[in-house]
């Protein structure tokens, strides 16, 4: 729902509220489980005042309210099962037989919490997954011409994140999990001038400030030692604690130059330095008593520190060709800032018999430059609009985060150079046919890792294809309408998507997504005064289900001893090394298809 409107003459407010709740989404089919369906819910809300006191001071306020909860961050995830059965889950010595159809049909099989590891843990719920996420917003912008040719804008904004879950990682047994806390704060500054002469030249500068504070917390399930016993102190089920704690401040200046070289040329040109600096520390503040001689990770770990720089230039030239028509070109640099590693866990990497403790939790920023030419187009009087461009980019110190199956670890790093080079098209045509309008697109992408790059299971994927980039994507649709009769119309859509598929992980002869067409239709009626409007939408009409990634399922046994089920020796890795692709996958998966009807009414 929307409101708004002026309340007086110089001020005014608008407010939306919406609302999606999926009750039904995936059905869980693991026996005995608390939650046999599995969804989610959102809420989002927003708040816009504006106020114009004078003719050249404008001020706007924007409250933004947003709150996701579900099932478990895991819920969407299926199961593919090398093997054609599920394999068993090995941990502690034990070998525990869970249970999934492997098929990607939009099911899901996750186990919940082994009740003897629940005690203790503050957010295990009795060991359902569970996910709820609030995040509010506020900011506030003042634009004031100060003068005919001048203007001051100042932006203000607050941003306030609190993500909390829990939920089962190895997702049939219901042993290896955890619980997590994230929480963000940030304040935020932003100045900048511009000009508006009637000149052949103007130009935009900027200063940029903003101060956040980070907070991620863990209750972790990696070793399960509350299997055995729990903690005759605590009386804990699970491992440990870890808190990871991140403070930094961000400041910026930019500068950008707009020329009119000629009638028909504009050049634009600009730069921005970034000054970054990040502090933190970790904390382990409980370890079960039993894994006190196992793991060598410190209760602190402080001095954890990073400092960067950067200067990111961009330059642009349009040739206008004719009215209709005109072509582009550009390069461009960029960069996404280092800092620490929030996911090393002291199971394996975070204790001190690591050589390069602490250091290693550091990552440097990732940069990226490239170029781009295009041409924009409106041909056939207008009737149809044509875009295409072509790409290329390189992005250096590419920052990675990879999870190993066997040490139930993840870790962030810097790894290798990818290169990314592509053309992109789009059309939209209003036909001779009355009412009749067609659209399409397409994208050809080639995206290569060009540097050593390690994988888990120590695999070099220097000269791979990156993962979920498909070589071909596109679609093609239409859109036809008609009077009705009265004042009512109706339109009918039908659009055809297409994608030649991509791997599904870093890895040599990775599990693949198949290339794919998925169809979407609508039939919509609707008034002339556009007051009143229904719409049946169907979406994925050929009830596809597509894999977007996967990963080892943690504590996957690779089965050996199949004779022998009862027999620890069965697991392959009790022996030997397994690769990532022999275990269990998890792929986290699409909807299939979905049926919806849409009423809208305005006032």
């Amino acid at each position: 729902g929307i409101i708004s409107g002026p309340i007086t003459e110089n001020f005014g407010a608008r407010l939306a509220i919406g609302t999606n709740k999926a009750d039904e989404k995936y059905e869980n089919i693991t026996p005995g489980v608390a939650k046999r369906w599995l969804g989610d819910e959102t809420v989002n809300a927003r708040l816009t005042l504006v106020w114009e006191p004078t003719d050249n001071l404008k001020a706007r306020l924007k409250y933004s309210y947003s709150e996701f909860n579900s099932d478990g961050p895991n819920a969407a995830a299926e199961e593919y099962c090398p093997d054609g059965t599920v394999q068993a889950t090995t941990t502690v010595g034990m070998v525990l037989q869970g249970f999934d159809d492997c098929k990607l049909n939009g099911n899901t099989s996750h186990a919940d919490l082994n009740p003897v590891l629940v005690p203790g843990n503050p957010h295990a719920n009795g060991g359902v997954a569970w996910l709820e996420q609030e995040t509010d917003m506020i900011s506030v912008q003042l634009d004031w011409d100060f003068s005919d040719t001048l203007s001051l804008t100042s932006i203000t904004s607050y941003t306030d994140l609190l993500h909390t879950d829990f939920d089962i990682y190895d997702y049939n047994v219901g042993v290896f999990g955890g619980a997590h806390s994230n929480s963000y704060e940030s304040l935020a500054q932003e100045f900048r001038v511009a000009s508006s002469y009637d000149g052949a030249f103007n130009f935009q500068a900027g200063l940029y400030y903003q101060d956040f504070d980070q907070e991620f917390h863990a209750w972790q399930y990696a070793a399960n030692i509350g299997l055995l016993a729990a903690d005759p102190v605590t009386g804990n089920g699970y491992d440990y604690d870890k808190h990871h704690y991140t403070s930094g401040k961000v400041k910026s200046v930019y500068v950008a130059g707009y020329w009119d070289v000629t009638d028909t040329v504009e050049v634009t040109a600009g730069v921005r330095y970034t000054e970054e600096e990040k502090d933190g520390h970790i904390t382990i503040p409980y370890v079960h008593t039993f894994l006190k001689g196992t793991f060598a990770a410190p209760p602190l770990i402080e001095g954890l520190t990073f400092d960067d720089s950067n200067t990111s230039p961009e330059v642009a030239v349009n040739w206008h060709v004719t009215d209709n028509t005109s072509v582009f070109a550009s390069y461009k640099e960029g960069f996404k800032s280092g800092g620490f590693d929030t996911s090393a866990l002291p199971t394996a990497s975070l204790n001190t018999s690591n050589p390069d403790f602490p250091e290693f939790l550091l990552f440097d920023s990732e940069e990226a430059e490239g170029f781009e030419v295009g041409v924009k187009s409106n041909l056939l009087d207008g009737s149809m609009r044509i875009n295409a461009s072509a790409f290329t980019y390189d992005y250096n110190d590419l920052q990675v985060q990879l999870f190993n199956s066997a040490s139930i670890q993840y870790s962030t790093f810097n790894a290798s150079k990818l290169t990314t080079t592509g053309a992109e098209m789009d059309l939209l045509w209003l036909t001779n046919i009355e009412g009749l309008s067609v659209r399409a697109n397409l994208a050809l992408t080639d995206t290569t890792y060009e540097d050593d790059f390690f994988n888990p299971d120590g695999q070099n994927m220097d000269g791979e294809d990156r993962e979920r980039s498909a070589d071909t994507a596109g679609m093609i649709g239409f859109t036809y309408d008609v009077a009705v009769g009265g004042n009512w119309r109706m339109d009918l859509s039908l659009d055809a998507r297409f994608n030649s598929g991509y791997s599904l992980a870093a890895t040599l002869n990775p599990y693949e997504q198949d290339s794919y067409w998925l169809t979407d239709a609508a039939i919509r009626l609707y008034s002339e005064d556009d007051r009143w409007e229904f719409a049946l939408i169907g979406r994925n009409l050929g009830d596809e289900i597509l894999a977007y990634s996967t990963g080892p399922r943690p504590g996957a046994c690779v089965q050996t001893d199949i004779d022998n089920p009862d027999s620890t020796l069965r697991c392959k890795q009790f022996t030997q090394p397994v690769l990532a692709i022999e275990q269990d996958q998890d792929m986290y998966t699409s909807l299939g298809v979905q049926y919806m009807f849409q009423a809208r009414f305005r006032f």
